[in-house]
C-alpha cells in the first residue's frame, strides 16, 4: 500500500505585558490574543486482500488492476481564535492574587456557540510571613483557587457528511456516521474550586501538603447509545453534570542529610469520587464502558 500524508499547525500570538512595583507591592498585568489553525491531510492506495500487484515488488498504484485497488482519503480542517488576560498582584511578599480571563472561538461548534468565555482566580496567603513562627517553620501557606476551563469538539460533528468506506468492484461506496450528530452543540465547561495548606518545617526536612477539591463538568459531549431499530448506534448530546470530588495528600521526611547525600521519603495519597447529578433531557443512563 501507498500511504501519503501532510499536517500543518499554526499559531499567531501577541502578548504585551506591564509591570510596576511599589514599596510593599507589585503587579503585573498581561493581554494577549492567539490564532490557532490545523490542517491535515491523507490518501492510501492499496489492492484488495488477495489481488495483490501485477508485477510482483513492483510498488506503484498503476501496477494494480483498477477492479481491486483500494483508496481513501481524509481531510481535517480546524481553527480557534482566542483574546486572554492575566493580571499578578503581590504584598509584602505576604499575599498573592492571580487572576485569568480568556474567551475563544471555535470553528467546530455552530455559530452561536461558538463563543465561550472562562475565568480563573487564586488567593495565596504565606502565613509564615504573617507571624513570627520561629525557625522551625520554613512555610505555612494558605490557598484557594476557583476557575472555569472551555472546550469544544473536534471538526464535523455537527452535521453529517459522507466518507469514502472502500469500493465495489469498479464503483466508489460512500458511507455516512453511524451516529446522529447535533448540529446546536454547546461547548463543555469545567468549573473547579480547590482549597489547600503547604508546610514546610524544620528547613525542609518535614513537608505536607493538603489540598480538597470540587469539579463540575457541565455539558460534556458524549454518544449515547441508541436502540439499533433507530437505524442509529447512538446519539451526541450535551450530557448535563459531571461532578468530582476528591482530596490529595502529600508527605515528605528527610530522614538523613549531610554533606555527601540527602535521603527522602514521600508518600501520597488520593481519593477521588464522581457522580452524574443531571442527564439530558430524554436520557435514562449513559454507558461509559461495557465487561460484555
Amino acid at each position: 500500500g501507498i500511504v501519503v500524508g501532510e499536517g500543518l499547525e499554526r499559531n499567531m500570538d501577541i502578548l504585551a505585558t506591564y509591570k510596576k512595583d511599589w514599596d510593599n507591592f507589585n503587579l503585573s498585568i498581561s493581554g494577549g490574543a492567539n490564532a490557532m489553525y490545523q490542517r491535515s491531510a491523507s490518501i492510501s492506495n492499496s489492492s484488495k486482500p488477495g489481488s495483490g500487484l501485477v508485477v510482483p515488488n513492483l510498488f506503484t498504484v498503476d501496477n494494480i488492476n483498477s477492479g481491486s485497488l483500494q483508496y481513501y482519503n481524509r481531510r481535517y480542517e480546524k481553527s480557534i481564535n482566542s483574546v486572554y488576560g492575566m493580571a499578578n498582584f503581590g504584598w509584602k511578599d505576604i499575599a498573592y492574587v492571580d487572576l485569568t480571563a480568556r474567551n475563544d472561538w471555535s470553528s467546530t461548534l455552530p455559530a452561536e456557540n461558538r463563543s465561550y468565555f472562562y475565568p480563573s482566580a487564586s488567593l495565596s496567603l504565606l502565613v509564615n510571613n504573617m507571624f513570627n513562627m520561629g525557625n522551625s517553620v520554613n512555610l505555612f501557606k494558605l490557598r484557594a483557587g476557583w476557575a472555569q476551563v472551555g472546550n469544544d469538539t473536534g471538526p464535523y460533528r455537527l452535521n453529517a457528511t459522507y466518507g469514502n468506506s472502500g469500493q465495489w468492484g469498479d464503483a466508489t461506496m460512500l458511507s455516512k456516521p453511524g451516529g446522529l450528530l447535533a448540529p446546536n452543540l454547546l461547548p463543555e465547561q469545567a468549573t473547579s474550586l480547590e482549597f489547600g495548606i503547604d508546610l514546610k518545617l524544620f528547613h525542609n526536612r518535614l513537608r505536607f501538603e493538603g489540598t480538597y477539591y470540587t469539579v463540575d463538568n457541565e455539558n460534556q459531549i458524549l454518544g449515547v447509545p441508541l436502540a439499533a431499530s433507530s437505524g442509529f448506534g447512538s446519539v451526541q448530546i450535551n450530557a448535563g453534570l459531571l461532578q468530582s470530588t476528591g482530596y490529595e495528600l502529600l508527605l515528605g521526611i528527610t530522614p538523613v542529610r549531610n554533606d555527601n547525600w540527602d535521603w527522602d521519603l514521600n508518600f501520597n495519597f488520593t481519593q477521588n469520587e464522581t457522580k452524574m447529578i443531571e442527564l439530558a433531557e430524554g436520557v435514562a443512563f449513559i454507558e461509559f464502558w461495557s465487561s460484555a
